[in-house]
């Protein structure tokens, strides 16, 4: 009995795969096609479609510290809206619509959180600055000054105008503070 070599076992599976999204995907059909062939012919891996995006994905893999990061700057969001909602009046309005990710430099963090509200439903209750989820300007350490703050306080749904003020002004960085 011939065994199977590692190498062609995945090819053929690679093949298999590829052969199955021609049709379940007929917009694309074609390139799965041409992707079977390539996977036919040897081509090197990296040539085969997101193959970089999974490379890229295991060099700087989404964490669970990252997930509940996300998942907090909803929830903070959630706090600072319902605080509106209930009648605390914002000095700056429109600053807790969540206004996402930056595109360039927080990609995993962006796609995460628009797989959640898109594919998953959840926080769909949430105000959206932009439904692709990019903020063009860099986040994280605004979400977590903001967070930071958040946390002082107990990280409350119901906040106080105070709290809520604190919250907001939080997201200017202490150098830009007058």
């Amino acid at each position: 009995m011939t065994k199977i070599d590692n190498e062609l076992f995945k090819r053929l599976v690679l093949i298999n795969q590829y052969t199955i999204l021609s049709h379940v995907d007929p917009d694309q059909a074609e390139m799965w096609e041409r992707s079977a062939e390539k996977v036919r012919d040897y081509w090197p891996i990296d040539d085969l479609p997101d193959v970089q995006c999974l490379q890229e994905a295991m060099r700087d893999p989404f964490t669970e510290e990252n997930r509940a990061f996300v998942y907090d700057v909803f929830s903070m969001h959630a706090a600072l809206q319902h605080a509106e909602d209930e009648g605390v009046v914002p000095t700056d309005p429109g600053k807790t619509s969540f206004a996402g990710f930056d595109g360039n430099h927080e990609i995993k963090y962006m796609s995460y959180a628009e797989a959640l509200v898109n594919h998953d439903g959840k926080w769909k209750h949430l105000r959206f600055a932009n439904r692709d989820f990019n903020a063009h300007h860099p986040t994280l350490d605004l979400y977590g000054r903001m967070l930071s703050e958040w946390r002082k306080h107990g990280s409350p749904f119901e906040l106080s105008a105070a709290q809520y003020e604190a919250i907001v002004a939080a997201r200017v960085h202490p150098a830009n503070r007058t």
